[in-house]
């Protein structure tokens, strides 16, 4: 969910305000290098795109039982549970009485590059091209899913993010912010051009 300017509290907007001013001026650390907590926050992203269903995550997510999304102890289902609560955890809701997973993550499957990085001591801004996953690439990856392979990040994410390309991709803001010490993503992006 993104919430209109006017509903955001003052600090959000002045901490918007002065990343996009310092993009702009180029006075922040830039480059691909993220720190990690946001680094591991994209491959779990790009992990559940490849690996599981829109119809499986919102299962997953909502904890309806049925036999293949029963609290999964091991397997595909089980490592897809493990990640989506890793980017709960990692997401910040400053409207939201109950932590949930980002709308983003649950109902679209978008394999996600950081292409710039704009990092300040307590805020950062994060471009990223996304890029919406073929049912047929993501069938293909969860019939060839080996969980030593797939959790594995250098092993199979530059071969996955190679083959789904660059068709149909926009570029999105993610803004991020230090919450208790700890890289907490705002849910929502703001979308840019393709």
């Amino acid at each position: 969910m993104i919430l209109p300017f006017h509903r955001l509290p003052i600090p959000v907007l002045a901490g918007m305000a002065w990343l996009a001013a310092t993009a702009a001026a180029g006075t922040a650390q830039q480059g691909p290098s993220l720190p990690p907590e946001m680094a591991a926050y994209y491959r779990d992203t790009n992990f559940v795109a490849a690996f599981s269903t829109v119809e499986e995550r919102q299962r997953l997510s909502a904890g309806q039982e049925s036999p293949e999304t029963a609290l999964p102890r091991d397997g595909r289902l089980a490592d897809v549970r493990n990640a989506m609560e890793r980017l709960k955890d990692r997401t910040w809701q400053p409207f939201s009485e109950q932590e949930t997973l980002p709308e983003d993550v649950l109902v679209r499957s978008d394999w996600m590059r950081v292409i710039q990085v704009f990092v300040d001591r307590e805020t950062a801004m994060v471009r990223v091209r996304v890029v919406p996953v073929p049912q047929r690439l993501q069938e293909k990856w969860i019939a060839g899913y080996e969980p030593e392979r797939a959790t594995s990040p250098s092993d199979g994410d530059h071969r996955r993010s190679q083959d789904v390309g660059t068709a149909d991709s926009r570029v999105e803001m993610h803004f991020w912010f230090t919450i208790d010490g700890r890289w907490m993503r705002k849910e929502g992006g703001i979308a840019q051009s393709r």
